[in-house]
């Protein structure tokens, strides 16, 4: 509303200064008018003056032509007169107009803002830890049990004392054991859980069971 309030009141204006000018524009021409209706007189007179002073009279003195001069003046100014009043009128019947549905606009009621309410911020949920699953122990492979045809002489599986070939395999074919694997004899350890062979300050966890050593 406020807005239609003010282009109201730039219109007022607007047609007022309108007015205003055209106004005055005809008014300065009235004066023009009005100041030539009085040369004219004048010019009359100085003739009328001038030939009494030559003892002439009035015989060459056209009167006629100065009244009619005058004449065409003054019904030019009274027809610029006429039009001021009609400019005046025009201009204050519209002025009045939107003066009046200035007024109107100006009594309805205001119609207060809603307040905004704020927004409302989502409560953060406390981020979850996620579950520590224990460490899950690998489960112990039982111990194969030794075969009894594998009770013979030569080097055995440390683990399963099954017999092997060394140089020709690498892994136990029981178990699976790595035979490359550091045995006490060559500076290693036994796991304590399973008593498969690490290095002791090198391995963290058992190669076999996954024990921490």
């Amino acid at each position: 509303m406020a807005n239609q309030v003010k282009q109201l009141q730039k219109e007022i204006e607007s047609t007022e200064l309108r007015k205003n000018s055209m106004c005055s524009v005809l008014q300065g021409e009235i004066q023009a008018a009005k100041q030539k209706v009085s040369s004219e007189i004048y010019q009359i007179g100085l003739a009328v003056y001038t030939n009494r002073m030559k003892g002439s009279g009035d015989a060459d003195v056209d009167y006629e032509a100065h009244f009619i001069e005058i004449e065409s003046l003054k019904s030019q100014i009274a027809e610029k007169e006429a039009k001021i009043v009609e400019v005046s009128s025009r201009y204050d019947e519209e002025t009045a107009m939107l003066r009046a549905n200035l007024g109107a606009l100006q009594q309805l009621p205001v119609q207060p803002m809603p307040m905004q309410q704020p927004m409302q911020q989502p409560m953060q949920q406390p981020m979850q830890q996620p579950m520590q699953q224990p460490m899950q122990q690998p489960m112990q492979q039982p111990m194969p049990q030794m075969n009894p045809v594998y009770a013979q002489a030569g080097p055995v599986c440390p683990q399963c004392k099954k017999p092997y070939q060394p140089g020709v395999e690498t892994f136990c074919s029981n178990c699976g054991y790595s035979f490359a694997a550091p045995t006490p004899e060559t500076g290693g350890a036994q796991c304590a859980n399973c008593g498969g062979a690490y290095i002791p300050g090198v391995d963290v966890f058992c190669a076999n069971c996954g024990h921490k050593c």
